[in-house]
């Protein structure tokens, strides 16, 4: 199949090559798709697609927990410090207390 530069070009080269396969093998067509849709009817297509997207839902959370420490640890590194501690603030601001003798 030569190189397709638009999805629709693909698509019309394809159900052309497809009916010609068709026209020349027949019986053989046929039997592949018989086979096909008797597979596709016993496999339990909507169960196995509902199972993944609890899946990926369920593995969401988690990945966003993660994501989420690793731009903070990013954004610490990058800062040379804490991002809960200004860096303008300095112990000069608060004087120390003083302790009587």
């Amino acid at each position: 199949m030569a190189a397709c530069k638009l999805t629709s070009e693909c698509l019309e080269q394809c159900a052309a090559d497809a009916a010609e396969k068709i026209r020349q093998a027949p019986l053989q067509s046929v039997l592949i798709a018989g086979t096909a849709g008797f597979v596709l009817r016993f496999i339990p297509v909507f169960a196995i697609l509902g199972f993944l997207l609890r899946t990926a839902l369920v593995l969401l959370k988690p990945a966003l927990v993660v994501f989420g420490i690793y731009k903070l640890t990013q954004c610490c590194r990058s800062q040379g410090g804490s991002p809960l501690r200004s860096q303008e603030v300095s112990d000069q601001e608060f004087p120390r207390p003083v302790t009587p003798p």
